[in-house]
C-alpha cells in the first residue's frame, strides 16, 4: 500500500503540469467532433451575421463544402447546443450510431453545462497583465459561471498544481486564481539602459540588422566607456541570450498547449478553451519547430472538438519607446518602430492558434470581460457537418484545407477549423495486439491503479464516485469523512461461475490545498454474485475518516476490477473552516436516502442516512440531508436561537424555498455541535440537475452560514 500511494503522489506532482507529461488514456474515447475514418469526416461550423450574432435555422442545402478546393456532398447535418444533454446523442448519430428510442429531441437549457478551460500563459505575462488576468477570471467565477459549468484554470508554468482540475466548485477556482503570480522568467532582457525586445534581438541575429545592432552597441559604448568593436560583441551576445531565453519560454508554452489539446480527446462533446497571454512570436522560437508544434496542436484540437480563443492580456496597446523611458536619444525613431513590430510579432501566435482551431483572437481591446462573455455566447451553438471522402482521395499525414460557406450570403461569417489531418492507416488488430503486449509487460495492477489515481480526467468504465465532508467530533476534533462508491452493475456478475468472485482494488489519496499528501489507503474487496431474487442495489461503499486541520482538501479515488481491467476514478474537494475562530459554521451536507422511517433529530443522524456518493436519486425516493451547526451563540444556561432555511436551485434559479424554520433543541443536545436532519420528497421535482442549499441564521450573533451540494433527480 505504501509503495502504491508513494508512487501516486510522485506521479501526481508531475502529471498535473501539461508541459511536463502528457496524459495518455487506455479508456475508450468518444465524442470526437472531428473524426476521421474510411467512412466519415465531421467538423463543426459556426455562422455569424455582421453584428456577431449566431445565424440560426440554416439548412444543409444552404452550405457549400470544399476540401482542397473540391466540392463535397454533405452526408449529415445537424444543429447542436454545446454542453446540452443532447449533444453527445447528436454526435453519435453523425458517427452512424442510432439514437436510443425515447431520446428527447429538445434541449433543456436549465440543465446544460459548459466545459471551459482557461490556460493562463504566466510564462509570458507582465506584472500588469497578471493582475488584469486575475481580475478577469475572478469576475467570471463570481458573476458569469453557471450552475452546471465545469471549469479548469491551468497555467503554462504549472504553478496551479492540483488545483487545475475541471470543477464546478468556485472555492477551488478562486484558490487556483490566487496561485497565478508574476514570474521573473518573463523578463528576457534584464540589462540596464534601453530595453532590447525579442523582435530586436531576432533582427540582430537572424536578419543581420546593422541599424539595430549599432543602436544598442553605441548605447553600450557610451555607458561602459569601451570601444565600438567590444560593444558590438556585447550586443550580439546580449541578443543571443535574449533569443535563447525567450525560445525556452516559447517552447514550454507550446508544449503545454500541445499536451493539453491531446488530453482533451478523453472528454466527449465540444470543448472551449481561452488562452490568455501577452503573446510571443513563433518565428523567434529556436531549437524546436514552432510551426510543427502548432500543427500538432491544431490536429489534436480538431480530433477532440476543442475550440481555442486567444486573449491578449495587454489590452489596447500604444507603442512606446523604451529609449525614451531610459533617457536615451532615439533620433531615428528606431525603438518606436521596433515596438510596433514587437506587438505584431507577439500577436502572431495568438492569431494562428485561434484561427487554426476555429476560435477567434481577442486582441487590442481593454474590454476583455465583455469580449470573453461574447465569445462564450457565440460558441454556445454550432452546426455539425459530415461528409464522406472518395477512397484514397486524402493523402495521409498532411493537412487538408477545408472551406465552408453559405450560398448567396457573402455577408455572413463562417468560423471553423481551417485544416484537418488524415493520419496514415494502420492495421487495427496488429496495433491493438502490440499495444496490449507492451502494456501487459510494463503494467502491474498496482501501477495501473496508480495511473488511474493520477488521471487528469475521470475514468468511466467502472462507475466510481466519492462524497467528501467534514465533522467536528467530540473526542478527535475535525475529521474528513469520505464515502467512495463503486457501481458494480457493469461487471455482469450473473455470468460468474459458481465460486467465482469479482475482485476490485480501490485506492484513496487525500491532498491539501498546497498539493501535499495528507493521508490515504488501499483496499481490496470481493463481490459475490447476487441472488436471483435480490433487489438490493449493486454498489460497494467504503467509508473512512481522516483527522485534518482547517484548509482546502482534494480527495482522489481510483478503482480497478481485476478480471475485466475496467477502471474508474473520481475527485472531490472540500473546504474545512477554522472552527477555533468562533464563527458560526455548518458542517458539510451529507445527503442520501433514509435508512429508516424516522426523520427526527438524534445522535446518529448520519447512521440513519444511506449516503449516496454519486448524488443521484430516483423521483420515487426522498432526499435526506444531515448537517451539524457549530459555534452557535448562546448565553450561559440558555439555548441558541437558530433558524434554518432550505432551498433547491436549478439553472441558478430557486425552484423550492422552504419557510424559515426554528431549530428545535432537546435538553441533552450538545450545543457545540447541533445536529439537524430533514427529508425532501422528490416526487414533484422533475428530472434534472439541482443544488441543495441550506442556510442557518443565528439571531443572537446576527450571523449566517451556508452550505451547498449538487444532486441529480432521474
Amino acid at each position: 500500500m505504501k509503495k502504491l500511494l508513494a508512487a501516486a503522489i510522485l506521479l501526481l506532482s508531475a502529471a498535473n503540469v501539461f508541459g511536463q507529461q502528457s496524459q495518455p488514456s487506455t479508456e475508450p474515447q468518444t465524442g470526437d467532433v472531428l473524426r476521421i475514418n474510411t467512412e466519415l469526416v465531421q467538423t463543426d461550423v459556426a455562422v455569424f451575421d455582421r453584428q456577431g450574432h449566431f445565424v440560426d435555422n440554416l439548412t444543409a442545402d444552404q452550405f457549400e463544402l470544399r476540401v482542397d478546393g473540391k466540392p463535397q456532398t454533405i452526408a449529415f447535418f445537424d444543429r447542436l447546443r454545446a454542453g446540452s444533454a443532447n449533444e453527445e446523442l447528436q454526435l453519435a448519430a453523425a458517427r452512424g450510431v442510432a439514437r436510443p428510442s425515447g431520446a428527447t429531441e429538445t434541449v433543456n437549457p436549465l440543465d446544460t453545462g459548459r466545459t471551459l478551460f482557461f490556460i493562463v500563459d504566466d510564462l509570458h505575462l507582465s506584472r500588469q497583465s497578471v493582475e488584469r488576468t486575475r481580475g478577469l477570471l475572478l469576475h467570471f467565477v463570481n458573476s458569469e459561471m453557471r450552475q452546471n459549468d465545469q471549469v479548469a484554470i491551468l497555467s503554462t508554468s504549472g504553478d496551479v498544481g492540483l488545483l487545475q482540475q475541471l470543477t464546478g466548485d468556485k472555492t477551488v477556482l478562486r484558490a487556483a486564481i490566487e496561485r497565478l503570480k508574476f514570474r521573473s522568467e518573463r523578463e528576457t532582457d534584464i540589462d540596464s539602459g534601453a530595453r532590447m525586445s525579442e523582435y530586436q534581438a531576432f533582427n540582430i541575429i537572424e536578419r543581420e540588422d546593422n541599424g539595430t545592432l549599432y543602436y544598442f552597441a553605441n548605447s553600450i559604448a557610451r555607458e561602459y566607456y569601451i570601444n565600438i568593436n567590444a560593444a558590438v560583441a556585447m550586443t550580439i551576445s546580449r541578443a543571443r541570450a535574449i533569443l535563447q531565453r525567450s525560445s525556452a519560454l516559447n517552447s514550454a508554452t507550446l508544449s503545454v498547449l500541445e499536451n493539453f489539446a491531446r488530453s482533451t480527446t478523453q472528454l466527449p462533446g465540444r470543448k472551449l478553451a481561452f488562452f490568455i497571454s501577452d503573446g510571443f512570436s513563433l518565428s523567434h522560437t529556436q531549437a524546436t519547430d514552432a510551426y510543427a508544434r502548432m500543427r500538432r496542436i491544431t490536429e489534436s484540437s480538431a480530433r477532440s472538438g476543442l475550440v481555442i480563443y486567444t486573449l491578449d492580456a495587454r489590452g489596447l496597446m500604444a507603442s512606446t519607446s523604451g529609449a525614451e523611458n531610459a533617457g536615451i536619444r532615439d533620433e531615428t525613431n528606431m525603438q518606436a518602430r521596433a515596438a510596433i513590430g514587437d506587438i505584431a510579432g507577439s500577436q502572431e501566435s495568438l492569431r494562428v492558434l485561434a484561427e487554426e482551431t476555429g476560435g477567434r483572437a481577442l486582441i487590442n481591446t481593454n474590454a476583455l470581460g465583455n469580449a470573453l462573455t461574447k465569445a462564450m455566447d457565440e460558441t454556445s451553438s454550432y452546426y455539425l457537418l459530415a461528409w464522406r471522402p472518395e477512397p484514397n482521395s486524402l493523402q495521409a499525414n498532411r493537412a487538408h484545407r477545408i472551406e465552408v460557406s453559405v450560398k448567396s450570403r457573402p455577408d455572413l461569417t463562417v468560423r471553423m477549423r481551417k485544416n484537418f489531418y488524415n493520419q496514415e492507416a494502420r492495421t487495427p488488430s496488429a496495433s491493438r495486439q502490440n499495444s496490449g503486449e507492451r502494456n501487459a509487460r510494463a503494467a502491474t495492477p498496482e501501477s495501473e491503479l496508480a495511473v488511474v489515481l493520477r488521471s487528469f480526467y475521470p475514468r468511466r468504465s467502472l462507475p466510481t464516485s466519492v462524497s467528501v465532508g467534514f465533522l467536528d467530533l467530540p473526542n478527535s476534533g475535525i475529521s474528513l469523512t469520505t464515502t467512495a462508491q463503486i457501481d458494480t452493475a457493469v461487471l455482469n456478475l450473473d455470468s460468474l461461475s459458481e465460486g467465482q468472485k469479482a475482485v476490485i482494488d480501490v485506492a484513496v489519496a487525500v491532498f491539501d490545498g498546497q498539493d501535499r499528501y495528507v493521508s490515504g489507503y488501499k483496499q481490496q474487496f470481493t463481490i459475490q454474485p447476487r441472488s436471483s431474487n435480490s433487489t438490493a442495489p449493486r454498489r460497494a461503499l467504503l467509508n473512512r475518516q481522516f483527522p485534518v486541520q482547517p484548509g482546502l482538501y482534494q480527495v482522489r479515488v481510483a478503482a480497478r476490477e481485476e478480471q475485466s481491467g475496467r477502471t474508474g476514478s473520481a475527485v472531490e474537494w472540500v473546504e474545512v473552516p477554522n472552527l477555533s475562530q468562533g464563527k458560526l459554521a455548518l458542517s458539510a451536507l451529507f445527503i442520501g436516502e433514509p435508512a429508516s422511517s424516522s426523520t427526527e433529530n438524534s445522535d446518529d443522524e448520519i447512521e440513519a442516512t444511506r449516503i449516496t456518493p454519486d448524488h443521484r436519486f430516483s423521483r420515487a425516493s426522498s432526499l435526506r440531508f444531515v448537517t451539524y451547526i457549530y459555534n452557535a451563540a448562546h448565553a450561559p444556561n440558555a439555548q441558541p436561537d437558530i433558524a434554518l432555511q432550505v432551498q433547491i436551485f436549478r439553472g441558478d434559479q430557486p425552484v423550492l424555498t422552504a419557510p424559515l424554520r426554528k431549530v428545535a433543541l432537546a435538553s441533552e443536545t450538545d450545543l457545540a455541535r447541533i445536529p439537524y436532519a430533514a427529508e425532501i420528497s422528490l416526487s414533484s421535482i422533475p428530472a434534472g440537475r439541482y443544488i441543495l442549499q441550506v442556510t442557518i441564521i443565528d439571531k443572537i450573533a446576527r450571523a449566517s452560514a451556508t452550505q451547498r451540494i449538487n444532486f441529480v433527480v432521474e
